[in-house]
């Protein structure tokens, strides 16, 4: 397995030389052509997917039955982490946009590495913590400007309020 596709992933860009060893050496490989499917949208798996070389697509079936592009995802990128981290069906399906190598941890191996290298394992969740932020911040952004562009002034309070509601209630 590579150390120069995890060092060069943001994920791991604060573990060790040690750590990144250990990482890489738990992790899977797998190769995709274009337009295969890695993960599917309402499906499970339980792993934590690093996109090593090539291009993937975001997709997210739409309620009129069509498929919407969220993203494109480089090398580097990480994906899968909210089902990985919250046992549940995928959110969206992504695809090898060009033929992609994916490396995988699953659960167990990280459980494993959270018993071995606790400090390793923090790391990797602080950035899927940083990383899963900044999608919530940019979902909540197209959320506004989709709910502001089609509805009627008097429905923006309600929305804004709405809003403040979902976020101060929050019960962790």
């Amino acid at each position: 397995m590579p150390d120069a596709a995890i060092a060069h992933s943001p994920l791991f860009t604060n573990l060790s030389p040690d750590e990144c060893r250990i990482v890489s050496e738990m992790m899977t490989a797998s190769c995709y052509e274009s337009g295969e499917a890695i993960i599917t949208e309402g499906k499970e798996t339980s792993s934590l997917y690093l996109l090593s070389h090539g291009t993937c697509r975001v997709r997210k079936h739409m309620g009129n039955g069509a498929d919407q592009d969220l993203d494109t995802l480089e090398a580097g990128a990480v994906f899968g982490e909210i089902s990985f981290f919250c046992p549940g069906p995928h959110s969206a399906t992504v695809v090898a946009e060009t033929r992609a190598t994916i490396l995988s941890l699953s659960r167990e191996q990280f459980h494993e590495l959270q018993r071995e290298r606790p400090t390793a394992a923090l790391k990797i969740t602080l950035h899927a913590t940083a990383t899963l932020a900044r999608r919530l911040r940019r979902m909540d952004e197209w959320t506004c400007a989709l709910v502001e562009k089609g509805t009627a002034p008097e429905k923006h309070t309600e929305w804004h309020e709405f809003r403040a509601q979902l976020y101060s209630n929050w019960n962790f």
